[in-house]
């Protein structure tokens, strides 16, 4: 049955279970637990081990209190070679220099970071840049030198740095800047020493736009209402050199700074202390009419560069435009939007609907990854009951799940009816999360029937954070409009012109004709373009240019009819001061274009001209080394160095050739190899220097003998000899001794086994990593174990996954560990399944309250909220550990782990659309893993929502070309609901040496209707649960099963196992106590649970009824 997605958002859920919070705290009675025998595992009193295997990057922002102010990014620490992430680091300067020249904007900023605690810390920094801005520089003082970055592989640049971080023993001084998603970047810093701060370096280019004939720069401070970076010290200094710059008839938004005029140069000054910014500092400048194009030329005539300006002339005669009386207005109500974002989208929809005509007709549509509409079908007329329904769905949405763009705009145009008369505008960030996810395949979906209705077809950005790449190639490539709707903006204005433009008629299929010597032009393809906008191309020159008699020429179509305009140039020199500023700006403008293929050959040219040029990508990196040494050995060439930089350095270095960055050596714990110039300053397992000297860890400096550390009997299934798995993996033992040691602080005579059960995927990576059966009482340790599996890289199996049963034994110092063997089992005991009541889940009050201390003493703390809510669902505490996990998502909503919390709590008491929607929000926040993609498209099929299961199956396909299931079920979907049978038949037809699946479902398509879904059913796993009521009973209760550790099993969310819509099955289960419940379900409903566990099966009858009820425990013995 297919479920509806409700509307609820966390934020709102949030403040309603504050309410009722009262009248739930207080404890059951005690009574004696008839289970006894069946105790929780210890690792519940702590962070769930098993939530390694959705570990997230530990760099995004902490937990904070709600609704406060969000500054400039978001701060974290994090102590080394831990996952572990703690307040104390502050950005104590923030000093801004900005200078505009032509209408070109060099930006540097330098930031000092404050560590307040007493260890070192990683600092991390999360921050906005405007879109489409150049960052070219980053810089790092070591000690009293600037130390500049190079630009390097991202991948490898991401595995020098944490090999750096993890050596503890050998600190160095590295930094590393990220591309992160949209606009948003990613500083990281180590290290921090205590009580002590750090300063770096940035800067960024960027072309300012022209509206109105007045030139606006944009400095971006605020990213919403919802999270806080407080600045001691603010500082920022803007020198505008351009002509008809001036004080009077300079405007500024967002905070008011000073202005002077001095020797033809405008100034403006701000400064604050304690500074938490509200909103973007603006300012705007009338930019002189002429009649003349500005052209800026850098270089020689042979080798240069040149950007030129074009403003796009209005109509002549706009009285006989044709109106489009068709409009679909979406928005995209994705979690990535957030709910500052969504906002701003709501009051520019409103705003449209005030305008239309009496005579329009409209449709309002809200999308994720489905989409919801007023009205459901067609299009409605304007009316007081049309507009009330619309403005109804707008208030009642809130943001959450990912975002299938080519599935809301084709929707969007279905709705359309006459040819030639219809408008869509999409509203949103452009961050595909779902469905299709790269510029090219997002448009080949949408091209067809856009070509079919003749649409027009704007684009708006909004939110935070916009992806321009996305949005500029697909208004390229569907001859689309696109605008900003920046967040510093006066929004009430801005939605008013953004309304009354939508009457107006776009420059359709336009064209530029430049002089000759002007090549390798970008954009190559113009979008729709629309009157009174001004666009900027650049180019390479080819010959000799500056003639005053030189012109250009544009020409395209208005409302169906020819349009021609010719202006003449007027040449002028780059600014001499920011040196090789147009061939960064030729390179950014390049780099863009191969990011919407999305190819090998693509990336490969990417980060060729990112290192050439030196500009940032999604495929490369800033990253600084303590010296030029530490450069050399890593074998990264030096083309810049210390302080200012020279013109032949900044783009005439080499660029070594992509996929020469893995090398052999590397330093410190990471075992990898980093690229290096094999020098190796790896540690051992043998005897080495106890920790101390100034960066935390082990106090004193003197000789100990270090940790024990062994391997167990490895189990593995699958085409990939064992020898070579456990030499990969004992050369990273180092980075499981230092999760031991943090444990050892805490309790120095720990030790006893870990077994971590992990899949290697056919690319090599490991794709899930799990606890396989620990006994090491500290499940932070396990679960930092856990996590280090993620890190590990494989050879490619031989004919798909591997799967491995890891133990590593660990003891302290001078003690010996035994040896262990995976298929152990334990003799004289046996696993065996029994009734449950609830009274197990009445106990443990004094552990609850000893959590729920910890997490409100330490707020920041991740660690102490996430061990709180697995404390709470392994002891049955569900609809606390629900409002928990609602909390915990409001405080820190852009990391998957509370997601996912929120998602196992909300399956555990029946709120099966919650859970979804929290899977479905785990995908938007990691659009690129392909598993992620899977499970959300699995849970989708489990909860009956087929439309959004095919968005992601979608997605699979598209992420994992080889993976043949998702391939398959993603054309299954595509001919079953998008009505692309024919498509798909000719995709089949074009493959050489189709599969059986591929074959089978060809002849489904030739001969029958397309199946649903089909997930099987269990098939001999160790342990599987299901519920059957009779047909025709309506309410049918779900089934829940719970682990050891506290992780909740659904048919949505079935973690490591299979499920189908009422049956769970896991392959392997650790040893420990399972427990089968139910949830939910009509009073009057009957059925029956079966249990299977190994070669024993019983049956249980249930009913429906308020609540999750006690059905079954397991105890399993061995694994």
């Amino acid at each position: 049955m297919k479920r509806s997605r409700i509307f609820v958002s966390v934020s709102a859920l949030a403040l309603l279970l504050q309410a009722s919070a009262c009248a739930s705290k207080s404890e059951p009675s005690a009574a004696e637990d008839a289970n006894r025998s069946a105790q929780p595992n210890p690792a519940a009193a702590a962070p769930n081990a098993d939530l390694a295997e959705e570990a997230d990057d530990p760099e995004e922002m902490p937990t904070t209190v709600p609704a406060t102010a969000r500054g400039f990014g978001t701060i974290t620490g994090r102590r080394p070679a831990t996952s572990t992430v703690v307040p104390g680091v502050r950005l104590r300067a923030h000093d801004v220099r900005v200078t505009i020249r032509d209408g070109f904007a060099r930006t540097e900023i330098e930031e000092e970071f404050a560590n307040d605690t007493d260890v070192v810390l990683e600092g991390r920094y999360v921050f906005p840049l405007p879109s489409g801005a150049s960052l070219s520089r980053l810089g790092l003082w070591v000690g009293e030198d600037l130390v500049i970055g190079e630009m390097v592989e991202r991948e490898r640049a991401a595995r020098i740095f944490q090999g750096i971080v993890d050596d503890v023993v050998r600190p160095r001084d590295p930094a590393l800047l990220e591309w992160k998603g949209g606009s948003t970047f990613s500083l990281k810093i180590f290290p921090m020493p205590a009580r002590q701060s750090r300063k770096v370096l940035l800067a960024y280019d960027e072309v300012l736009p022209v509206v109105g004939g007045r030139v606006k720069y944009t400095y971006p401070l605020s990213l919403g209402p919802d999270r806080a970076v407080k600045m001691d010290n603010f500082r920022l200094h803007v020198t505008i050199e351009d002509a008809g710059a001036n004080a009077a008839e300079t405007k500024m938004a967002g905070h008011s700074a000073s202005l002077r005029t001095e020797n033809g140069r405008l100034y403006a000054d701000f400064s604050a202390e304690g500074f938490v910014p509200e909103g973007d500092f603006m300012i705007d400048y009338p930019r002189p009419e002429s009649d003349a194009a500005p052209v800026a030329i850098e270089g020689a005539a042979n080798g240069g560069f040149f950007s030129v300006r074009i403003p796009v002339p209005a109509a002549a005669d706009q009285s006989l435009a044709t109106h489009r009386d068709e409009k679909v207005i979406v928005l995209d109500a994705s979690h990535g939007m957030t709910e500052a974002g969504y906002s701003a989208e709501v009051t520019v929809a409103k705003e449209i609907l005030r305008q239309l005509r009496q005579s329009d007709r409209f449709a309002l549509l809200l999308c994720d990854s489905a989409c919801v509409s007023y009205p459901e079908r067609g299009l409605a007329s304007k009316s007081t009951e049309s507009m009330d329904e619309a403005h109804r769905l707008l208030r009642d949405r809130t943001v959450s799940g990912s975002t299938d763009i080519s599935f809301a705009l084709t929707s969007a145009l279905q709705r359309l009816g006459e040819a030639h008369k219809g408008q869509v505008v999409y509203l949103g960030d452009g961050s595909p999360s779902a469905g299709e996810l790269k510029v090219d395949t997002i448009a080949a979906r949408v091209r067809p029937v856009l070509s079919e209705k003749r649409a027009e077809l704007r684009f708006i950005g909004a939110g935070s954070s916009v992806d321009e790449i996305v949005f500029q190639g697909l208004a390229e490539t569907l001859s689309a409009s696109y605008e900003r709707l920046a967040p510093g903006d006066h929004l009430g204005r801005r939605a008013k012109d953004i309304a009354k433009s939508l009457s107006k008629p776009l420059l359709m299929g336009a064209k530029l004709e430049l002089p000759a010597g002007m090549v390798d032009v970008i954009p190559s393809v113009l979008p729709a373009l629309r009157a009174g906008e001004e666009i900027v191309v650049v180019g390479k020159l080819a010959g000799a240019t500056g003639s005053e008699r030189e012109t250009i020429r544009l020409t395209g179509e208005i409302d169906g009819q020819p349009a021609t305009w010719s202006r003449p140039l007027a040449f002028s020199n780059a600014p001499s001061e920011n040196r090789n500023m147009l061939a960064r700006r030729w390179a950014t403008a390049r780099i863009e274009q191969l990011e919407r293929r999305g190819d090998d050959e693509a990336t490969k040219e990417i980060v060729a001209q990112s290192i050439k040029y030196h500009v940032m990508s999604r495929h490369t990196s800033l990253i600084v080394l303590e010296n030029d040494r530490m450069f050399a050995a890593f074998g990264i060439p030096r083309t810049h160095g210390h302080g200012n930089l020279s013109s032949a350095a900044e783009i005439g270095g080499s660029a070594p050739d992509f996929g020469d960055s893995i090398g052999i050596g590397g330093l410190g714990l990471s075992g990898r190899g980093e690229g290096g110039g094999g020098q190796g300053f790896g540690m051992g397992i043998g005897s080495t220097q106890g920790f101390g000297s100034g960066h935390g860890g082990l106090s004193g400096s003197h000789r100990a003998k270090p940790p024990s550390v062994r391997m167990g009997a490895t189990t593995v299934s699958g085409r990939l000899p064992p020898e070579i798995i456990q030499r990969i993996v004992r050369q990273n033992f180092g980075r499981f001794r230092l999760c031991y040691e943090n444990g050892l602080r805490n309790n120095p005579n720990l030790q006893g086994r870990v077994g971590v059960r992990f899949v290697i995927g056919r690319d090599g990576k490991v794709t899930t990593a799990a606890n396989g059966g620990s006994d090491l009482p500290d499940a932070g340790v396990i679960s930092c174990v856990v996590r280090a599996f993620y890190g590990l890289s494989f050879p490619q199996p031989e004919g798909g996954i591997v799967t491995v049963v890891y133990p590593i034994m660990f003891a302290p110092g001078g003690q010996s560990v035994g040896s262990w063997n995976a298929s152990r089992r334990n003799w004289g005991r046996t696993s065996w399944i029994g009734t449950l009541d609830d009274k197990w889940r009445r106990d443990s009050s004094e552990t609850l309250a000893k959590l729920q201390k910890t997490a409100d003493e330490s707020k920041e703390s991740r660690r102490a909220r996430e061990a709180l809510i697995n404390g709470l669902l392994v002891r049955g505490r569900f609809d606390e550990a629900f409002r928990e996990a609602t909390s915990y998502v409001s405080m820190d909503p852009d990391r998957t782990m509370p997601h996912e919390l929120l998602a196992r709590a909300a399956a555990a008491v029946g709120k099966t659309e919650l859970a979804v929607a929290a899977i479905d929000t785990q995908a938007d926040i990691e659009p690129s893993s392909g598993e992620m993609h899977k499970r959300a498209a699995r849970a989708f099929e489990a909860a009956g929502d087929e439309i959004r299961a095919c968005a992601h199956w979608r997605s699979t396909a598209e992420l994992r070309p080889g993976d043949s299931d998702a391939v398959a079920e993603a054309m299954r979907c595509r001919s079953r609901l998008l009505g692309e049978r024919g498509e798909v038949l000719n995709q089949i037809a074009a493959i050489k040496k189709p599969g059986k699946q591929m074959i089978a479902l060809r002849e489904t398509l030739e001969t029958a209707s397309v199946r649903q879904y089909d997930a099987g059913r269990p098939a001999g796993e160790r342990i599987s649960v299901s519920i059957t009521c009779p047909d025709g009973v309506e309410g049918c209760p779900d089934i829940v099963l719970l682990d050891p550790t506290g992780r909740v099993m659904t048919p949505v969310t079935p973690g490591p196992g299979r499920s189908g819509s009422s049956w769970i099955a896991l392959p392997w289960a650790m040893e420990g106590t399972y427990r089968v419940l139910v949830t939910g379900g009509l009073d009057s409903a009957r059925g029956k649970v079966e249990v299977h566990l190994d070669n024993s099966m019983q049956k249980f009858d249930v009913r429906g009824g308020n609540g999750t009820r006690s059905v079954a425990t397991l105890s399993v013995v061995g694994f």
